[in-house]
C-alpha cells in the first residue's frame, strides 16, 4: 500500500512540475513596410573601395568588379595552362583574403583533389600584390569566396 501511495504521489508531483514549465512566447509585432525607390544593395558600403588589380585602377567604378574577376581568372588560366595533367580536372571553392598591405592569403580551399588543392595553394602563394580595400580612407582586410573550375 505504501508503494502505491508513494507512486501516486510521485506521479502527481511530476505532472504538476511538468505543467509548471511554461513556454516562452514571442509577442507579435506589427511591421510597417515602407516603399523606397532606387535601393542599392551591396555588401560593401558605397563610397568605399574594394581591392583591385593595378590594371583596374583606371577602370570606372561600376566595372571594377568585372575587371577584378577578369584578371583573377586570367591569372589562374596562365598558371595552369602549362600543366596538362589529368589530375588537374575538377573544381575548387576558395576563400581568400586581401590583406591591408595588398598581399593575398588563402584561407580555405574545398576540393576533392589533393592535387588541385596544392596547385591552388601554390598559385595563391605567388599571387601578385593588389591595391587593398579601403574603408574611411584606411586600408582594410577584405574576403572573397569564389569557385574555380579546372579542365
Amino acid at each position: 500500500m505504501k508503494k502505491i501511495s508513494l507512486l501516486t504521489s510521485l506521479l502527481v508531483l511530476f505532472s504538476y512540475l511538468g505543467k509548471a514549465q511554461v513556454k516562452d512566447t514571442i509577442p507579435q509585432m506589427s511591421i510597417e513596410e515602407e516603399e523606397v525607390d532606387d535601393v542599392v544593395v551591396c555588401c560593401f558600403p558605397s563610397g568605399e573601395r574594394k581591392p583591385m588589380f593595378v590594371q583596374c585602377k583606371e577602370v570606372s567604378t561600376s566595372k571594377r568588379d568585372a575587371c577584378f574577376y577578369y584578371f583573377f581568372s586570367q591569372y589562374f588560366q596562365q598558371r595552369t595552362q602549362t600543366k596538362c595533367y589529368k589530375e588537374l580536372d575538377g573544381q575548387a571553392t576558395i576563400l581568400f583574403s586581401v590583406e591591408k598591405d595588398g598581399s593575398v592569403r588563402l584561407i580555405k580551399c574545398l576540393t576533392s583533389s589533393s592535387y588541385i588543392r596544392k596547385e591552388v595553394q601554390h598559385s595563391m602563394d605567388r599571387f601578385p600584390k593588389l591595391i587593398p580595400a579601403q574603408q574611411r580612407g584606411k586600408p582594410v582586410r577584405y574576403f572573397y569566396c569564389c569557385k574555380i573550375t579546372f579542365n
